[in-house]
């Protein structure tokens, strides 16, 4: 009579903290009744504080706590530890009641946030372990979102493509990994770097003199490097904070789209003839390159009637 075949599927529980990984060497094997038969598996950066665990059938029985075999199976199995952060489990004689799924959850090994360029094709890998083999979805996390609700991407798989990458790409993606047995999500920081670009608030401003009169721009970018400043146009000096101008920088008001606020203002009874005319916001210190716009400043078309005839008189 031939020797009866049991089916083992080999996967393994590992019962550590979350960034220690379980590899196993999985896969279906046959093993003849009574006969020797080995499952191996590894964790990577393993520390000797933590415990691996090896269960059958999971969750009814666990098998072992790290070497120590637990007393229902002390007589058919044993467990060594060949390098560090290797395991094999050895089952001396193999039986019809040891068939079964030697089960692992679903583990993901491996996600690391990322940067990229705006106009980029960015790709995000999700790599998991697991049997059976999990499934794993995508989801988004908008970073000013303190609840915290995740965005469905509609994407499922390991990897997870972004085309032509924009500034609003700039969020958490979420991959999310399951099996039959478990599952396990991680987190990933996209960051998109994008040059300086400046807007300033109005293209004109008309006031007559002595008015106080306030300019305000904002520049947009990532990473934010750099500072704003206000001076005449085709002047190297920037206009500075003095008993004339008032000039205030809005730090606090960096938001996430990586914006910064300066405003500029000609203090009330100041303003005179020689201050009309064209104003530059321009930006300074930014690696990714420069940008600038441009406000005029006009009397109302009144007062510039009646300075031309006192010019002509």
């Amino acid at each position: 009579m031939r020797e009866a075949e049991i089916q083992l599927i080999q996967t393994m529980y590992v019962f550590i903290a979350c960034f220690l990984i379980g590899i196993v060497l999985s896969g279906e094997q046959r093993v003849v009744v009574h006969k020797e038969t080995q499952l191996s598996c590894k964790v990577e950066n393993y520390s000797n504080d933590k415990d691996v665990k090896w269960w059958y059938n999971h969750p009814k029985s666990i098998i072992s706590m790290d070497a120590h075999i637990t007393l229902s199976y002390k007589d058919r199995m044993s467990v060594e530890k060949p390098y560090p952060g290797e395991w094999n489990l050895h089952i001396k004689r193999a039986s019809e009641r040891d068939a079964g799924n030697y089960t692992s959850p679903a583990k993901i090994t491996e996600t690391q946030n990322m940067t990229f360029e705006e106009g980029d094709t960015g790709t995000l890998w999700c790599n998991t372990t697991g049997v059976p083999t999990p499934t794993v979805r995508w989801y988004w996390i908008p970073p000013n979102q303190a609840d915290r609700n995740k965005e469905d991407s509609r994407a499922e798989g390991n990897r997870l493509l972004l085309y032509n990458m924009s500034r609003y790409y700039d969020n958490i993606y979420v991959c999310l990994a399951s099996n039959t047995v478990s599952y396990d999500r991680s987190e990933i920081r996209i960051r998109v770097t994008f040059g300086p670009e400046v807007a300033v608030f109005q293209n004109t401003i008309i006031a007559t003199k002595g008015q106080e009169v306030t300019f305000h721009c904002a520049v947009e970018a990532f990473p934010m490097e750099g500072d704003l400043e206000w001076a005449f146009e085709n002047k190297s000096e920037p206009i500075r904070l003095d008993w004339k101008y008032d000039v205030q920088h809005d730090r606090d008001l960096v938001n996430d789209f990586n914006t910064l606020f300066l405003s500029m203002t000609i203090r009330k009874t100041y303003l005179e003839d020689s201050d009309y005319g064209r104003y530059v916001c321009r930006t300074i210190n930014f690696s990714k390159g420069y940008s600038e716009n441009i406000v005029v400043l006009q009397r109302p078309q009144e007062d510039k009637e009646t300075t031309d005839v006192i010019t002509d008189v």
